[in-house]
C-alpha cells in the first residue's frame, strides 16, 4: 500500500516476493518450535502452528527484521537513501494487522535536519483524512530509528501500470479508465491542498512530487496519493527554500524550474505529465541529459494526447492540455477544478471501481495473488516470531 531525497523506485510485488522469501528458511527451528511436546504450549504457539499447517508453508523463517515499536517487521518492500519501507504486522487483541512502516537508516538517526523532515512528514500526512490519500496511523521512535506506520497498499504504482500498459494495447475503454483515476488522485491532491489547522487557517500544503511513483491504483480499484516526503506546508517544522527543485525533473513545474514561487498548481501540472503519460504510454518529456529535460519542460511544445495515441477524445486531450498550461494562470485552479472538469468527461462512460479493478487486472494479473502470497507468508512468519518473544518473556 507503501522522502526528502529522491524517492527510490519500488520493487514490484514479484520482485517482493523474491527478494524476501527466496533465502531457505531455517526449517528444522521451526519445526521444533512446532513440535516440542516436552513443554507446554502457549496461546501463542499454538496460533503460529495452526498458521503454519493451513497455509502449508514449507519455509517460515523466523524474522531477521526486527521490530519498530509494536510492529514486527516481515518483508522489505523498498529501500533507498533515506530508509527503507517493509510489510509489518501489529497484534491487536490477538489478531494481527498489515501496515507499512517506513524506518529510516540508522546512519542518519543522528542528522536533526533529517529527523525534523521525516517527523514533519509524518504529522503532515497523518493529519489528511481521504479515501483516495495513503493514511499514516502512527509514528514514533524506537532503538534510536524513526519510523511512520501507514496503510500497506494492496496494488501497484502508476509506474508499474504504465510499463505494463507500454507493452499490451490499450482496451478500448482505456481513456475512460485513465480519467476516472485521475479524477480520484485530483481529489485525494484536493484534500492535501486544502488541509487547515484547528483555528481554520490554511496549511498551504503543496506535495511538490506528483509523479506514477507516488500514485497507486490498488487491486480493488481505488487510487492513494502517497509520499509527503518534500511536500510544503506551512507548519513545517524544517523549511526549506521554496524555489528549490523537488520531486522528479520530468513531473516539475517551469516555474519551479525557473526558480519562481511555487504554489499548490504545480501539482496539477505534475498531474497532467501523468495523465499525458498515461493515456499514450509514453514518456511526456523524454531526453538524454537533465539539462535537455529541463529544456524539454521549460520549452517544448507539447502536443495533445491524441497526437501520440489516436483514440484519446477531444475532451480529453482538452482538460489534459489545460492542466499542462506552462503559465500557472491558464492551468486548473486547484485539483477540485481538474476533479470536476474530468467527472464531467465521465458522464458519457460511467467508470466505477470494479471497472477500474478489472483493468488493473488485466494489465497486472498477477499482482492480488502475489500480494496475498506475501501477506500469508508474512503471518504465519511473524506469529511463529511472536511466539518466540512470548516464551522468552515466560522463560524470564
Amino acid at each position: 500500500m507503501p522522502s526528502s531525497s529522491k524517492p527510490s523506485k519500488a520493487k514490484p510485488p514479484e520482485a517482493v516476493t523474491t527478494g524476501v522469501f527466496a533465502q531457505r528458511a531455517n526449517a528444522e527451528a521451526t519445526t521444533r518450535l512446532l513440535s516440542n511436546s516436552n513443554l507446554k504450549r502457549s496461546k501463542a504457539r499454538r496460533r503460529a502452528e495452526l498458521l503454519h499447517r493451513s497455509f502449508m508453508i514449507e519455509t517460515a523463517p523466523p524474522s531477521r527484521l526486527g521490530k519498530a515499536g509494536p510492529y514486527y517487521l516481515a518483508a522489505e518492500l523498498a529501500s533507498g537513501g533515506m530508509g527503507t519501507v517493509y510489510l509489518a504486522l501489529r497484534s491487536q487483541g490477538g489478531v494481527f494487522s498489515e501496515v507499512a512502516v517506513k524506518r529510516i537508516h540508522r546512519h542518519l538517526s543522528g542528522d536533526k535536519s533529517f529527523i525534523a523532515m521525516f517527523n514533519d512528514e509524518a504529522r503532515l500526512a497523518s493529519s489528511i483524512d481521504h479515501p483516495y490519500v495513503c493514511r499514516v496511523f502512527d509514528f514514533g521512535c524506537d532503538d534510536g530509528r524513526d519510523y511512520l506506520a501507514m496503510e500497506y497498499l494492496r496494488g501497484a504504482s502508476l509506474a508499474q501500470l504504465a510499463g505494463a500498459f507500454e507493452a499490451q494495447v490499450a482496451p478500448r475503454r482505456h481513456p475512460a479508465i485513465v480519467a476516472r483515476i485521475l479524477a480520484n488522485l485530483a481529489e485525494g491532491l484536493h484534500a492535501a491542498h486544502t488541509l487547515h489547522d484547528q483555528f481554520g487557517t490554511s496549511l498551504e500544503v503543496v506535495h511538490r512530487d506528483v509523479s506514477p511513483q507516488n500514485l497507486f491504483v490498488l487491486c480493488d480499484g481505488t487510487v492513494r496519493v502517497t509520499d509527503f516526503g518534500v511536500a510544503r506546508a506551512r507548519v513545517r517544522q524544517h523549511q526549506t527554500d521554496g524555489t528549490r527543485l523537488k520531486g522528479k525533473l520530468a513531473y516539475i513545474a517551469p516555474e519551479q524550474l525557473a526558480g519562481r514561487a511555487v504554489d499548490l498548481r504545480v501539482d496539477i501540472w505534475g498531474l497532467g505529465v501523468v495523465a499525458w503519460e498515461l493515456l499514450t504510454g509514453r514518456a511526456l518529456f523524454a531526453a538524454a541529459s537533465e539539462a535537455d529535460l529541463v529544456s524539454a519542460v521549460i520549452g517544448r511544445v507539447i502536443e495533445a494526447p491524441s497526437s501520440a495515441r489516436p483514440g484519446v477524445p477531444s475532451e480529453l486531450d482538452a482538460i489534459v492540455l489545460k492542466a499542462l498550461q506552462r503559465d500557472p494562470e491558464k492551468r486548473f485552479s486547484s485539483a477540485r477544478e481538474l476533479a470536476t472538469a474530468l467527472e464531467c468527461f465521465l458522464r458519457a462512460d460511467a467508470v466505477s471501481h470494479a471497472d477500474v479493478a478489472h483493468w488493473f487486472e488485466q494489465l497486472l494479473p498477477d499482482v492480488a495473488a502475489q500480494n496475498e502470497a506475501l501477506i500469508r507468508r508474512a503471518h504465519a512468519q511473524v506469529a511463529a516470531d511472536a511466539a518466540r518473544e512470548t516464551d522468552a518473556k515466560t522463560a524470564t
